[in-house]
């Protein structure tokens, strides 16, 4: 279900995805997670995550990387946009599941609530 225009949130949301072969006996993982925390002035911050591992008979290597970001936030029916404090724009799609509005899709990532959000209701 859709946003009503200019709808604001609290709370913290977050997704996670990976893939690798390590359950088939190979050496490779990679995982990466997007933590968003919205409050009702219209703000946002976020924290990604990204990494991934590898390890075969020529040796390891892992790597991992963070990346913090804040700025203001605006729905629009099926769109979420993030204007970054550093000017960075990003425009997706948007929806709810359902009437709770715990979980959505902002992109093609859902998002989750985190154990704090529980804690406000």
């Amino acid at each position: 279900m859709p946003a009503t225009k200019d709808l604001k949130i609290s709370g913290t949301w977050s997704t996670i995805g990976g893939g690798g072969n390590t359950a088939f006996g190979g050496g490779s993982a990679v995982v990466s997670s997007n933590v968003l925390t919205f409050n009702d002035q219209g703000q946002f911050t976020t924290l990604s995550t990204g990494g991934g591992s590898y390890s075969g008979a020529t040796g390891s290597v892992t790597a991992y990387s963070n990346k913090e970001g804040a700025g203001t936030y605006t729905f629009d029916g099926y769109s979420l946009e993030l204007k970054y404090n550093n000017g960075k724009l990003v425009r997706k799609n948007f929806c709810f599941y359902d009437d709770t509005k715990d979980v959505w899709v902002f992109g093609t990532s859902p998002y989750t609530p985190s154990d704090s959000n529980k804690k406000k209701r």
